[in-house]
């Protein structure tokens, strides 16, 4: 990665502004089908000590089909035996596997066999850019044996599993996807404001400086996939731009 000397923030300006609320509700991914009726035997995952074996975790890769800031996960998954906590994450990554947790939910408690589906609010800060790949994960904790459902519109994908919490993940391809959807609250009105709080200002700046110096995919500004001085100077004329 190149390296950036930042002498000071004044050398940019600091400017605030407020962002306006964003009302559209595009969908990332959308994998229910008609009657939202699924198939159930498909992708267990299981906790480090249920007597039932692997895998620990599960993994089903995804393309955006819209980008803007995560809103809600809603999926079908359902618990079996054991413990119900399980840990479901959204991940950068790609074909060859998963990178960076950009949102996590903890102690998540799955649904049953004849009301399987379970909604994961979003934090309000997670972005999804279009036609970029991501990971939703599930980690099973304790005894805890569940299994996603299968989607009733045959979309196929990479599918990984884990035999443990260290995500030392083995692909499958040409699997079925899970019924899932993942909704957004809408594309970014304000791009620099990258904490959502309706400012631009140097809490903004240092986080990006922060995700550059850290190789946080969220760096890559220009979406080349490569972090590098062109990010940088992207982000300074956004930053620059205000809202």
């Amino acid at each position: 990665m190149k390296q950036i000397s930042v002498q000071t923030l004044a050398s940019v300006g600091v400017i605030a502004m407020v962002v306006p609320l964003a009302s559209a509700q595009p969908v990332a991914l959308d994998t229910f089908g008609p009657g939202d009726s699924f198939a159930p035997e498909v992708h267990a995952v299981r906790g480090p000590d249920s007597t039932a074996g692997n895998p620990v975790a599960t993994g089903h890769m995804f393309t955006a089909a819209e980008g803007g800031t995560l809103a809600q996960i809603r999926t079908a998954f359902r618990h079996d035996d054991g413990d119900n906590d399980y840990t479901f994450q959204i991940r950068s990554g790609n074909a060859n596997g998963v990178n960076f947790v950009l949102e996590e939910w903890t102690n998540v408690q799955g649904g049953d066999a004849s009301d399987p589906y379970i909604t994961l609010q979003g934090n309000g800060f997670t972005i999804l850019d279009a036609g970029q790949t991501y990971w939703l994960t599930v980690i099973g904790q304790g005894s805890a044996t569940g299994g996603w459902h299968r989607n009733d519109q045959s979309i196929t994908g990479f599918w990984a599993t884990s035999s443990n919490q260290g995500f030392q993940f083995f692909l499958v391809n040409g699997t079925l996807l899970p019924a899932a959807r993942v909704t957004l609250e809408g594309a970014p009105t304000c791009p620099a404001d990258l904490n959502g709080d309706g400012v631009v200002d140097a809490d903004d700046f240092f986080l990006f400086l922060q995700w550059f110096a850290d190789g946080d995919p969220r760096a890559d500004i220009n979406a080349d996939g490569v972090i590098d001085a062109d990010d940088f100077f992207d982000y300074l004329g956004l930053f620059a731009q205000g809202c």
